[in-house]
């Protein structure tokens, strides 16, 4: 079931990544960015969200994985 979550999550940005790219011609250079502008919502899910952007012409790396913390703390890396 966790692993299901964590797919979907990832499938998740990785639409939006493309969405972005789509309608603006460039790769989004934050996870704040996609959440901000696209309506991603990280901070409360389950899972840690690594996003690097490589530069300005690649997609960004992302990756979700592991859970936060049984008590919810955020280990969330929001590279830009």
């Amino acid at each position: 079931m966790a692993t299901e979550g964590r797919r979907a999550l990832q499938h998740e940005l990785e639409l939006a990544v493309q969405h972005c790219y789509a309608v603006e011609g460039r790769y989004p250079p934050s996870l704040r960015y996609l959440e901000r502008h696209y309506g991603i919502r990280t901070a409360n899910r389950r899972y840690q969200v690594e996003y690097r952007s490589i530069s300005k012409g690649h997609a960004p790396e992302i990756r979700s994985n592991g859970w936060k913390g049984a008590l919810g703390h955020e280990k969330m890396a929001n590279c830009p």
